[in-house]
């Protein structure tokens, strides 16, 4: 059943990463087996997604270990999600009180505190893991940004404890800017002052680096100063000359005023500066890529797109061997699909100086499964697969091939192989699972497929191509006959014209014997197919029912219409 494969392989190469799982109840066998048993099966809820069954099965485990903190826990952080914060806040409190020494129950309730703006009991409990764990970098950062919001001596304190015994390292001034913006943001005398100050030390010890002298501009900037903004910039390219990446912040100024002629020359001069960081340039023409996204004004989206796409070739053409640039510049042209082959060329372009990244291959694979072209995706998955044999998804054109030659032993070979390298319960696992399921049958290794089969239909009762599939393998095996018209019978429910499912559910029917349902049902599948339809087997299955319900003239002409389908094929 060719079509039935392919049906199946479809929807697992394109819908993989949208289609959301759910399960069937747990049995009172895995609750009462222990809280170790009760939180695996918690996990695995949660990894597919099925939030009703989650519910029920963590407020049963909690009736059965109402002092266990592990289960607690997990009530916390299922209300949290659902941002039911009271509900998260009570449990979270419980776990805390049967195990205070673990931290992560309060980190907990510190996300809680967090979501229901109670800020000082986050920064009590930051104050108490420092106490606790003097040598964790983060609960001193923790200490000091919740602090910063609501006692500044405090936060001071903190800060300069953290330098004390760790120094001033690359993080920890980022940190410091959050930290700057908060008590910016209350928009006091003091809270100004100490951001200048702050910032004017980080730059003193570094001014010959741009980006703390935006840094400092943005400051000023930010608290309405604008000439000391625009002098900290100049007076640092008095010292070091004329600098890209300041020339970019100031593109980036311009831009937030529309301004995008002068948006363009400033952001040239930046991007023309190769001494520049690239990283930071790439960042920049992230940040304008992004903005081009979130206009929703047309006719400023369409002025920018004029100015921008200029850029992005200058930027191209300056950095032609830089991955970054040339990545930024694919999905420029990506989002702009009138550029026609320009992003699968410029995907190549990549590939010809770096094979080390798996999301160029990825994207030229599967821009070539869009376009039909099975050779060029089949050539390019040969080629990642030399990079990166552990990853699963560069298996798919293959198996995909294998499927469509209806060479099912290749298929079960490539998919042993590549389910080996999935996370187990993924959405790209769930679907191997499928297809193996469905090769292990067309190899008549029927036991190991219908085992999948239970399975995939334990964790998703409602997938309606495995039920299909399932049901349809049971009914030519000619076993379990009652159980896959059950099976059958929701697909034609999900979807009532759909010519596969009701040849299925019509053959079932016919192998149970039920002749008048089933021509009743193989006749709806006949005027529902298409020219893609399996007609040869549909005309198979429609003649040996005609002739089960005596009309011996009718089942001759669909039988002459298998002959000549099949004389076509040779």
């Amino acid at each position: 059943m060719k079509n039935r494969l392919l049906l199946s392989f479809i929807v697992g190469i394109f819908i993989m990463l949208t289609g959301n799982l759910k399960a069937q109840s747990v049995s009172d066998s895995v609750l009462y087996s222990g809280v170790e048993s009760s939180l695996i099966e918690i996990a695995r809820l949660r990894a597919i997604e099925d939030r009703d069954s989650l519910s029920t099965f963590l407020n049963r485990a909690y009736s059965v270990y109402p002092e266990s903190s592990s289960i607690n826990y997990e009530l916390a952080t299922y209300y949290s999600t659902q941002l039911n914060n009271e509900k998260a806040l009570f449990y979270a409190l419980k776990a805390d009180s049967i195990s205070p020494d673990n931290y992560h129950n309060k980190l907990l309730l510190v996300d809680i505190y967090n979501s229901l703006a109670r800020y000082q009991n986050c920064a009590d409990i930051y104050e108490q893991l420092v106490e606790k764990y003097p040598l964790n970098e983060d609960f001193y950062i923790g200490a000091i940004e919740f602090n910063s919001a609501i006692n500044y001596t405090k936060a001071l304190d903190y800060m300069m404890l953290y330098e004390r015994k760790f120094g001033q390292n690359y993080d920890w001034s980022s940190i410091k800017y959050d930290l700057i913006k908060r008590i910016t943001d209350k928009d006091s005398v003091e809270g100004a002052k100490y951001t200048v100050a702050v910032i004017n030390d980080l730059y003193m010890l570094d001014k010959d680096n741009p980006i703390k002298a935006i840094a400092m501009a943005i400051t000023y900037r930010d608290l309405k100063l604008y000439d000391d903004s625009k002098k900290t910039l100049k007076d640092f390219e008095k010292r070091n000359g004329k600098s890209g990446i300041i020339s970019l912040y100031r593109a980036s100024e311009y831009l937030e005023k529309l301004d995008f002629k002068r948006f363009y020359k400033n952001a040239l001069s930046g991007i023309s500066d190769t001494k520049s960081n690239i990283n930071y340039i790439s960042d920049y023409l992230a940040q304008f890529i992004d903005a081009y996204l979130n206009y929703t004004n047309d006719t400023i989206k369409a002025d920018y797109h004029i100015v921008l796409d200029k850029l992005m070739l200058n930027a191209r053409e300056i950095y032609s061997d830089n991955f970054d640039i040339c990545y930024l510049y694919s999905e420029w042209l990506r989002v702009n699909s009138a550029e026609g082959d320009g992003y699968i060329n410029e995907l190549k372009h990549i590939l010809s100086f770096n094979k080390e990244n798996e999301i160029i291959f990825e994207n030229v694979i599967f821009y070539y499964l869009s376009k039909d072209d099975l050779e060029q995706s089949l050539y390019y998955s040969d080629m990642a697969l030399k990079y990166f044999p552990d990853k699963a998804i560069f298996y798919y054109p293959s198996i995909y091939n294998a499927i469509l030659n209806e060479d099912y032993q290749k298929s079960v070979e490539l998919c042993e192989i590549a389910i080996q390298y999935v996370t187990k319960l993924s959405d790209l696992h769930l679907s191997m699972l499928e297809i193996l399921s469905e090769s292990y049958h067309e190899v008549g290794r029927n036991s190991e497929s219908y085992e999948i089969f239970d399975y995939l239909l334990k964790l998703d009762p409602t997938n309606i191509t495995s039920l299909n599939n399932y049901a349809y393998y049971l009914s030519n095996d000619n076993i379990k006959l009652d159980e896959a018209k059950k099976m059958s019978h929701k697909t034609i429910l999900a979807e009532p014209n759909n010519p596969v499912y009701l040849d299925t559910y019509a053959w079932i029917l016919y192998k149970l014997g039920e002749y008048s349902n089933a021509e009743k049902y193989m006749k709806k599948a006949l005027d529902n197919m298409g020219d893609d339809s399996d007609k040869l087997t549909y005309y198979e299955h429609y003649s040996l029912i005609l002739k089960a319900n005596g009309k011996l003239d009718l089942a001759e002409e669909y039988e002459n219409k298998v002959r000549e389908l099949k004389a076509k094929m040779e």
